[in-house]
């Protein structure tokens, strides 16, 4: 279910471990998912994450070239980070998270901000909050084929994404 709430949309099939609803901020900077009290990374831009993913289009050769030091040493703590039977298991995303689980040879990089470590997959970036247990999560928005393009321009209402 998605309800629109002043200039976000609640996503109430996204669960987090306290169980509060998570937001899609679609603005013209930036577009991601987050959590209500958590805005952190509503700074980084479209155009960093566009220059994430193009930093990090490929799988490292090996796991062992991921920079794990550097996310153990910023989010061990508060998100309860361990690797099992070659998976990195992250607690604080919540049980039922599709992120809570992510296999190590899915992972395309780890890089650090300011107030966060971002973990890259292919399809998505991992935002762990380093001063608490905060997660948040951009989705790549999957590339729209011509045809949708020109039927988005002519009538936005009936793209197949527009099914609020």
């Amino acid at each position: 279910m998605v309800i629109k709430e002043n200039n976000y949309t609640k996503f109430n099939h996204i669960y987090k471990n306290s169980g509060a609803p998570l937001y899609l901020i679609n603005k013209a900077e930036y577009s991601l998912i987050v959590d209500k009290n958590t805005f952190l990374t509503a700074m980084i831009t479209k155009n960093v994450i566009k220059n994430i993913y193009k930093q990090f289009k490929s799988r490292p050769a090996s796991v062992d070239d991921l920079n794990l030091p550097l996310l153990f040493e910023h989010a061990l703590v508060n998100h309860g980070l361990y690797v099992d039977d070659g998976n990195l298991v992250i607690e604080s995303a919540g049980e039922g998270s599709p992120f809570s689980m992510i296999p190590l040879d899915r992972v395309h990089g780890i890089c650090e901000f300011e107030k966060a470590v971002a973990i890259v997959l292919p399809n998505a970036i991992i935002f762990l909050n380093k001063h608490d247990d905060g997660v948040n999560v951009h989705l790549k928005p999957a590339d729209m084929s011509l045809i949708d393009r020109v039927r988005e321009i002519i009538n936005p209402e009936t793209h197949p994404d527009f099914d609020f």
